[in-house]
């Protein structure tokens, strides 16, 4: 059963790294606008959340969808941003929302990652580190 959404406004700023060179672009500012809603599965007492509305990447603005995904290492929402029913990223969250991480689709799969909140390259690969 889920329980009532909640309301999420959440602002990010990142680096953007391209994944073919291993370079770091520059800078990408993010904002969450998503209703987040729990699940709770009786058998086992965990908790599923799914979140869906609008993502903001660098002022273009995306629909966003998004479940838990659970594993033996940890605990993620898995979710797509999409425009006009196109998949543009595969989106990890992490850690209630406190990180994001951002793999852009292109023609030949992904070919950048956005994650945040970093300031460095080295921000950057922590954060990358924390996904289970």
């Amino acid at each position: 059963m889920y329980r009532k959404p909640i309301q999420v406004h959440k602002n990010y700023t990142g680096i953007v790294k391209d994944i073919k060179t291993d370079k770091i672009l520059g800078k990408s500012n993010i904002s969450l606008d998503i209703d987040y809603m729990k699940i709770y599965k009786i058998k086992n007492f965990k908790s599923i959340d799914r979140i869906n509305g609008l993502i903001n990447i660098d002022n273009i603005s995306y629909d966003i969808e998004g479940i838990t995904v659970l594993n033996d290492k940890g605990n993620y929402i898995g979710a797509t941003a999409s425009k006009n029913g196109k998949s543009k990223y595969y989106i990890f969250l992490l850690e209630n929302l406190n990180y994001i991480l951002l793999g852009e689709l292109g023609n030949d799969g992904f070919t950048k990652q956005i994650i945040a909140p970093a300031e460095t390259k080295l921000e950057f690969d922590e954060i990358l580190e924390k996904l289970p």
